[in-house]
């Protein structure tokens, strides 16, 4: 699953036409972690902004490389829905989207023991 994360490094790093093994070679990172974290496999740690800040020095800002991580972090995969689920979940994301409240947050764990999801 793509994040926004992952698509800017993989624009960032294309375009500096650097292979993964260069990147991760630049970062102290195993190349299965760096492709992991560019095909959304895998959240970025602090650790990895870090590196990946002082790689591309002169691109993107620590700042900026966290606040993509931050919005990926929220990124929900839903390609393997059939589209009536998939239409049901934009719709509780839109009914959410100012926020959950304590009694959103009830009903939500509720559903979620009552119906076993996430096992």
């Amino acid at each position: 699953m793509s994040t926004p994360f992952a698509s800017k490094l993989k624009e960032v790093r294309t375009g500096r036409d650097d292979t993964l093994k260069t990147l991760s070679e630049k970062m102290d990172i195993s190349v299965a972690l760096l492709s992991a974290i560019e095909l959304g496999n895998r959240n970025p740690t602090p650790g990895f902004i870090a590196a990946l800040s002082l790689a591309y020095k002169d691109g993107l800002s620590h700042a900026a490389w966290s606040r993509l991580a931050e919005a990926s972090a929220d990124a929900v995969d839903v390609s393997s829905l059939d589209y009536e689920d998939r239409q049901m979940v934009a719709a509780f994301a839109r009914k959410l989207g100012g926020g959950v409240s304590d009694t959103h947050k009830k009903a939500i764990a509720d559903m979620v023991e009552q119906f076993g999801l996430f096992d």
